[in-house]
């Protein structure tokens, strides 16, 4: 189990991620380990309060989560409605932003 600890002004995704590690019986070892990434990982995470995203969605695999960014409902008003939302998953949020989608050439 890793020790809980102060949480500084942090991202509050990164606050809830450490929180979810602090309930997990496992070690910070193990769940990185889990997760395959540095074992030093939540340490670093706890006393220098940043995290990449790749690194952030590994870890929450590993604690049984996963990360969707849903649209915010709109405020009750008398404009037309918007389109219907959508859940993107993590892939295709990272696909866009990494341009790791496959194409193909036209000839």
């Amino acid at each position: 189990m890793i020790q809980r600890g102060p949480l500084p002004n942090m991202d509050p995704i990164l606050k809830q991620t450490l929180n979810l590690a602090y309930r997990d019986p496992r070690s910070g070892r193990d769940i990185t380990e889990a997760a395959g990434v540095n074992h030093n990982t939540i340490y670093h995470w706890k006393t220098r309060g940043g995290a990449q995203l790749v690194t952030l969605v590994a870890v929450l695999g590993a604690l049984g989560y996963e990360l969707k960014i849903v649209k915010k409902p709109r405020k009750q008003s008398t404009e037309k409605p918007s389109a219907p939302t959508r859940t993107l998953r993590i892939e295709e949020v990272l696909s866009g932003m990494f341009g790791t989608e496959e194409t193909t050439d036209a000839k």
